[in-house]
């Protein structure tokens, strides 16, 4: 007999993946593999992972899901970089925590405090700004080295999300 109160609640994340000109080669590369990674990992907990590619402007799979997540880089057109998007993301999925991967710096739009707390960036060296992504995240990691964007990302990513 299950116990009530003990249900875990699952895991809702939006994966933010910077696409802009500065992330061409293996930046893209490894922020693909990792965003996928995250994405394979909440599914198999149960959760629900969205996917968002952004330059200048954002995109979201049609589905509402981790599609676009699994893209091919080959395809992708690259502009500059823009937070504007986030605005938009923060209301129309306030249970997720949102988690962004970008090497930039761009406009950042105003961050309410609860929007702030459930919002990580990992910034990928070398010319971001962590005091600006400070302005929207309530973590910013800054990485030393390319090769440990999975484990970061893994490490950010919460095992459970209250609704």
């Amino acid at each position: 007999m299950p116990l009530p109160g003990k249900d875990v609640p699952r895991p809702k994340v939006v994966v933010c993946v910077d696409k802009s000109g500065s992330m061409k080669g293996a930046k893209i590369a490894l922020a693909e593999v990792a965003a996928q990674a995250v994405a394979l990992a909440v599914k198999a907990a149960g959760g629900e992972t969205v996917g968002i590619l952004f330059d200048d402007s954002a995109q979201v799979a049609d589905t509402g899901d981790d599609a676009l997540l699994f893209f091919d880089r080959g395809a992708l057109s690259y502009g500059g970089t823009d937070f504007g998007f986030l605005a938009d993301a923060w209301r129309r999925w306030p249970g997720h925590f949102v988690l962004l991967v970008t090497d930039g710096d761009g406009s950042v739009p105003l961050a309410l405090p609860g929007d702030k707390a459930r919002t990580a960036v990992i910034l990928i060296p070398p010319d971001c700004d962590a005091a600006l992504m400070g302005q929207i995240a309530g973590r910013v990691v800054p990485l030393s080295d390319l090769r440990g964007l999975a484990n970061v990302l893994t490490m950010l990513v919460p095992r459970t999300q209250i609704a």
